[in-house]
Protein backbone atom coordinates (compact mmCIF):
# COMPACT_ATOMS: atom_id res chain seq x y z
CA UNK A 1 0.00 0.00 0.00
CA UNK A 2 1.28 3.46 -1.25
CA UNK A 3 1.42 6.40 1.34
CA UNK A 4 0.97 10.13 0.51
CA UNK A 5 2.03 12.90 1.81
CA UNK A 6 -0.22 15.52 1.75
CA UNK A 7 1.05 18.96 1.53
CA UNK A 8 -0.50 21.49 3.27
CA UNK A 9 -1.19 24.82 1.65
CA UNK A 10 1.23 26.41 3.84
CA UNK A 11 4.19 24.43 2.74
CA UNK A 12 2.79 24.92 -1.02
CA UNK A 13 3.10 28.75 -0.61
CA UNK A 14 6.50 28.12 1.34
CA UNK A 15 7.71 26.34 -1.94
CA UNK A 16 6.49 28.83 -4.61
CA UNK A 17 8.20 32.02 -2.72
CA UNK A 18 11.30 29.82 -2.42
CA UNK A 19 11.31 29.24 -6.59
CA UNK A 20 10.02 33.30 -7.06
CA UNK A 21 13.06 34.16 -4.95
CA UNK A 22 15.35 31.67 -7.13
CA UNK A 23 14.17 32.86 -9.95
CA UNK A 24 14.77 36.11 -9.09
CA UNK A 25 18.30 35.82 -8.29
CA UNK A 26 18.99 34.20 -11.57
CA UNK A 27 17.30 36.70 -13.55
CA UNK A 28 19.51 39.35 -11.83
CA UNK A 29 22.82 37.08 -11.49
CA UNK A 30 22.44 36.93 -15.60
CA UNK A 31 22.26 40.60 -15.95
CA UNK A 32 24.79 41.13 -13.65
CA UNK A 33 27.07 39.44 -15.67
CA UNK A 34 28.88 41.88 -18.10
CA UNK A 35 28.91 39.77 -21.32
CA UNK A 36 27.72 40.27 -24.30
CA UNK A 37 23.68 39.31 -24.48
CA UNK A 38 23.46 39.17 -20.79
CA UNK A 39 22.31 42.73 -20.69
CA UNK A 40 18.38 44.38 -20.04
CA UNK A 41 16.80 43.28 -23.39
CA UNK A 42 17.63 39.83 -22.63
CA UNK A 43 17.08 39.20 -19.41
CA UNK A 44 13.84 41.29 -19.16
CA UNK A 45 12.58 38.62 -21.89
CA UNK A 46 14.08 35.94 -19.10
CA UNK A 47 11.81 37.12 -16.59
CA UNK A 48 8.92 37.69 -18.79
CA UNK A 49 9.13 33.38 -19.56
CA UNK A 50 10.19 32.20 -16.15
CA UNK A 51 7.02 34.21 -14.90
CA UNK A 52 8.14 36.90 -12.92
CA UNK A 53 5.69 39.72 -12.43
CA UNK A 54 6.28 43.16 -13.67
CA UNK A 55 7.46 44.73 -10.44
CA UNK A 56 10.00 41.45 -9.91
CA UNK A 57 11.35 41.99 -13.52
CA UNK A 58 12.04 45.71 -13.33
CA UNK A 59 13.71 45.49 -9.64
CA UNK A 60 16.12 42.33 -10.77
CA UNK A 61 16.74 44.09 -14.36
CA UNK A 62 17.52 47.28 -12.89
CA UNK A 63 20.09 46.26 -9.90
CA UNK A 64 21.50 43.20 -11.93
CA UNK A 65 22.16 46.33 -14.37
CA UNK A 66 23.61 48.56 -11.86
CA UNK A 67 25.95 45.62 -10.51
CA UNK A 68 27.05 44.89 -14.29
CA UNK A 69 27.94 48.89 -14.52
CA UNK A 70 29.88 48.72 -11.11
CA UNK A 71 31.39 45.86 -12.50
CA UNK A 72 32.83 47.71 -15.77
CA UNK A 73 33.59 50.88 -13.69
CA UNK A 74 35.79 49.36 -11.66
CA UNK A 75 37.35 47.26 -14.33
CA UNK A 76 38.13 50.78 -16.41
CA UNK A 77 39.31 52.28 -13.30
CA UNK A 78 41.58 49.40 -11.93
CA UNK A 79 43.30 48.81 -15.75
CA UNK A 80 42.74 51.91 -16.96
CA UNK A 81 46.03 51.86 -19.15
CA UNK A 82 45.14 48.29 -20.35
CA UNK A 83 41.15 48.44 -20.74
CA UNK A 84 41.05 47.12 -24.07
CA UNK A 85 43.13 44.10 -23.20
CA UNK A 86 41.18 43.15 -20.82
CA UNK A 87 38.23 43.76 -22.50
CA UNK A 88 39.82 41.69 -25.42
CA UNK A 89 40.72 38.68 -22.77
CA UNK A 90 37.15 38.44 -21.26
CA UNK A 91 35.73 38.16 -24.95
CA UNK A 92 38.15 35.59 -25.58
CA UNK A 93 36.88 33.73 -22.52
CA UNK A 94 33.42 33.99 -24.46
CA UNK A 95 34.45 32.90 -27.41
CA UNK A 96 36.27 29.58 -26.57
CA UNK A 97 33.76 29.13 -24.27
CA UNK A 98 31.17 29.68 -26.78
CA UNK A 99 33.80 27.10 -29.09
CA UNK A 100 33.83 24.25 -26.66
CA UNK A 101 30.15 23.96 -26.39
CA UNK A 102 29.96 23.77 -30.27
CA UNK A 103 32.51 20.86 -30.30
CA UNK A 104 30.93 19.40 -27.37
CA UNK A 105 27.50 19.14 -29.45
CA UNK A 106 28.70 17.99 -32.67
CA UNK A 107 30.77 15.46 -30.51
CA UNK A 108 27.84 14.19 -28.74
CA UNK A 109 25.78 14.10 -31.98
CA UNK A 110 28.35 11.70 -33.70
CA UNK A 111 28.30 9.67 -30.79
CA UNK A 112 24.86 9.13 -30.72
CA UNK A 113 24.58 8.55 -34.47
CA UNK A 114 27.57 5.90 -34.05
CA UNK A 115 25.14 4.21 -31.33
CA UNK A 116 21.83 4.13 -33.01
CA UNK A 117 24.20 2.20 -36.26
Amino acid sequence: MYRHKIISSLELKKNERKIKWIKWWGVFTFVAIPLPLTGVWTGTCIALFVGLSKKETILSVILGNLVAGLIMMTISYLFADNTMIVLWFFLGLVAVFALVLAVRAIIKKILKKKSAE
